[in-house]
């Protein structure tokens, strides 16, 4: 809950954050470097080699960043459908190395060994318990005793197991939504103030890494797929792109230091996202730059086209939610 918070909010305010940043960086740059080397489009002298070389850079940097931060999209939308079409192959890390699902076995049963137990707490009382606590909607009261009626399930199921592919397709689902729900509520748990050791901190950390290893598997195939699509894409759209950031944003061309400056903030603002996993848009960032490096040059703006890419911007989250909404609504009915 609390990433899909932050996700939201990196989704809003990474263009704000790409309009300040360039902003301010060509600031410095004219302030730091001679304006004669602030060259337009239209003059027949061409760049300074180290300009030339920060522009490959930069424009190297977004592509890379870009591929990186809307691939995990890409690999995401394919995991969830795998999933929901072929369960059995692809809910669980079945290339788990027998050593890695032996040594997740012994951290459930240590775990379990930790944690304080409930007679009578069933496992679907269990599940509820940690389900509400992992959305925040539930208290701390009674989560050290699920964990341990989840953990000794957990090392029931897997204590004699090799390899993950000797489970039976109908329970390999059971398992990774058991596998998540645990990892989560121990990564809530580790977050939150309470009176664990140092001792447990550490082995319920390890747990939880353990457990979100074999339960999240992207193969290979899916990595190619996505890369080959955004390629594919980027090279059949990009000279729309193009034309519209980089001549119509604004009503004179970019300059290089305009360009570089916008690309060298898209790049960093990418690479910090895709690290943390935040979903922002490279469109918006790098747009949103273009428009503050243009405002720091004191040239004039383009709202016509502004105004119609933030309509576009604006109706796409809400139009997509409502689209989906009323799909689900259809399918579940029939």
């Amino acid at each position: 809950m609390a990433a899909g918070k932050l996700g939201g909010w990196a989704l809003l305010l990474s263009p704000l954050l790409g309009f300040l940043a360039a902003s301010l960086l060509l600031r410095l740059m004219k302030a730091l470097l001679p304006h004669s080397l602030a060259v337009s489009v239209a003059s027949e002298r061409r760049p300074p080699l180290w300009l030339r070389g920060m522009l490959i850079l930069t424009s190297s940097g977004v592509s890379f960043a870009h591929g990186a931060n809307d691939g995990q999209k890409g690999m995401g939308l394919m995991m969830v459908i795998l999933l929901v079409a072929l369960p059995g192959a692809f809910a669980l890390n079945r290339t788990l190395p027998e050593r890695e699902l032996a040594s997740l076995t012994l951290l459930t049963a240590q775990a379990q060994a930790q944690l304080p137990q409930r007679a009578g707490l069933s496992l679907t009382a269990a599940q509820a318990i940690l389900d509400n606590y992992r959305q925040r909607e539930g208290a701390r009261d009674g989560v050290l005793p699920a964990l341990g009626t989840m953990t000794a399930s957990l090392h029931q199921q897997l204590d004699g197991i090799k390899n993950l592919s000797d489970l039976p397709p109908t329970e390999t689902t059971t398992l990774r939504l058991r596998m998540t729900l645990t990892a989560d509520a121990l990564q809530r748990l580790l977050e939150d103030e309470n009176p664990l050791s140092a001792s447990q901190r550490a082995l319920l950390s390890s747990l939880a890494a353990q457990l979100n290893h074999a339960s999240s598997l992207i193969p290979w195939w899916v990595k190619i797929v996505v890369a080959l699509a955004l390629g594919l894409g980027t090279l059949t759209g990009w000279q729309r792109i193009a034309i519209t950031i980089g001549e119509r944003t604004g009503k004179a061309p970019l300059t290089p230091m305009q360009g570089a400056s916008s690309e060298l903030v898209t790049m960093t603002t990418l690479g910090v996202a895709e690290q943390f996993g935040l979903p922002i848009s490279t469109t918006q960032v790098l747009t949103c730059g273009v428009a503050g490096s243009m405002v720091a040059s004191r040239s004039a703006l383009q709202w016509r086209t502004l105004k119609r890419m933030g309509l576009v911007w604006l109706l796409t989250l809400p139009v997509c939610a409502l689209l989906s909404a009323l799909l689900y609504t259809l399918f579940i009915s029939l």
